[in-house]
């Protein structure tokens, strides 16, 4: 009898020993499996050769034994790499997390206030715009041109030296330096934009290096147009100077300053101000708001000006099911994505 009540004891204990073990699915994915015990995994978990091969074997054996990284992977065992593995593939998050992404954001709502923003904003930006231009701070004036010709007998033609005199006034202090281009039209309009090339007379450059504080007179090479479409080169050597002066148009178009250290430059003026501005009201207008490109700069408009953290609604699901699945089993993850890139989501997210 006794003997019989000992051997029940040992037998509860051996139970207890081998179910506390656990089977392969219980053994740290650091630990090598026998062919026996893949094929046990692979009963319950069809993949998992394939899974072993391609995520666990690769990611495992790169981390030196001990790696902290390595030694946390210890209490990962098979069983719950794989119950993450399949819950990778067969979740039923989706509907969940596109009802989420339209409670947090009210596409309706945030659209209208767009709507309601964009024209103030191109008008704010136009405005800034032309009241930092160049042009605010300096103005350029022709006083006189001024030319020299001869005739060369060598060559047997007529010589051209010309100067245009130019005044340039500084509008708002002191003015570091001055570079630029400006261009002499032979015409009697007054609009500039209606200017055309074959009333182009000449060009030439303004280069001030030093700094200046009151109207300045600066004298620079005119270089005459002789092309086909616009031959002045006869006219300027047979007019008398007073009369081309009192004939042509000076434009500047937009010189680049150097302001207090600081450059002043039209093209950094139009950087400044948002290209998404008009290609959302362009998009808008054309009425598709279905259109990848009025998705991409409403995008671009409601991060800049509503919710720096809006994302469409796709991409905030994938990012949303990455972070569950994070949260699931953070060692099955890493192991999955690789530690690499579950560091740099984490930093992505702002979770680390």
């Amino acid at each position: 009898m006794r003997n019989r009540l000992r051997y029940t004891i040992y037998g509860f204990i051996l139970a207890f020993v081998l179910s506390a073990c656990g089977g392969p699915l219980d053994k740290s994915v650091t630990e090598s499996l026998t062919p026996e015990e893949s094929d046990e995994v692979g009963q319950k978990f069809p993949d998992f050769v394939g899974v072993y091969e391609r995520f666990i074997f690769p990611e495992v054996r790169k981390w030196d034994d001990h790696s902290l990284y390595k030694q946390k992977l210890k209490k990962l065992t098979y069983g719950d790499f794989m119950e993450f593995y399949n819950l990778v593939y067969h979740h039923d998050w989706k509907e969940q997390l596109s009802r989420e992404w339209e409670e947090r954001f009210d596409l309706e709502r945030i659209t209208r206030q767009l709507d309601g923003m964009v024209d103030s904003l191109i008008t704010y930006w136009d405005n800034y715009i032309a009241e930092n231009a160049p042009s605010t701070y300096v103005s350029v004036e022709l006083l006189e041109i001024k030319k020299t010709v001869w005739d060369d007998p060598e060559w047997n033609i007529r010589k051209l030296d010309a100067t245009a005199q130019l005044k340039v006034v500084p509008l708002r202090g002191t003015i570091d330096k001055m570079s630029g281009e400006f261009t002499l039209y032979r015409t009697d309009k007054t609009d500039a934009d209606t200017y055309t090339l074959a009333e182009h007379l000449g060009s030439g450059k303004i280069e001030i290096e030093t700094p200046f504080d009151v109207p300045i007179v600066v004298e620079c090479k005119l270089s005459v147009s002789s092309s086909w479409f616009a031959p002045w080169y006869d006219y300027v050597c047979d007019t008398p100077a007073d009369v081309l002066t009192r004939k042509c148009k000076l434009h500047t178009g937009h010189p680049e300053l150097m302001v207090k250290g600081k450059k002043v430059r039209m093209p950094d003026l139009w950087d400044a101000k948002p290209s998404y501005l008009e290609r959302y009201k362009d998009a808008r207008s054309k009425g598709d708001t279905s259109s990848s490109d009025y998705k991409l700069y409403r995008e671009q408009f409601i991060k800049e000006h509503i919710d720096k953290e809006y994302m469409d609604r796709l991409p905030y699901i994938e990012k949303r099911e990455l972070q569950m699945l994070y949260e699931h089993n953070p060692l099955a993850f890493s192991l999955f994505y690789s530690d690499a890139a579950t560091q740099e989501l984490l930093m992505e997210w702002g979770w680390k």
